[in-house]
């Protein structure tokens, strides 16, 4: 199936607007952080983790008040 060119740049500006939006959120994240004097990592990112450290907690919440 074959995308009109009005429907892929349609498509292309969507997809560029979702990821400068995730990357606005990192960028955040990483400088807030930094500011803090706070790590990046903690011992365990793993999704069902109950010890995620700073940086996954924050993530999620620039992420949540970004939507």
């Amino acid at each position: 199936m074959l995308l009109s060119y009005q429907a892929a740049a349609s498509w292309f500006e969507e997809e560029c607007s979702y990821w400068r939006k995730v990357l606005r959120c990192v960028v955040a994240t990483v400088k807030l952080l930094s500011s803090l004097g706070l790590p990046l990592r903690g011992y365990d990112e793993s999704s069902l983790s109950n010890r995620k450290e700073v940086w996954t907690k924050m993530l999620k919440a620039t992420t949540i008040r970004n939507k």
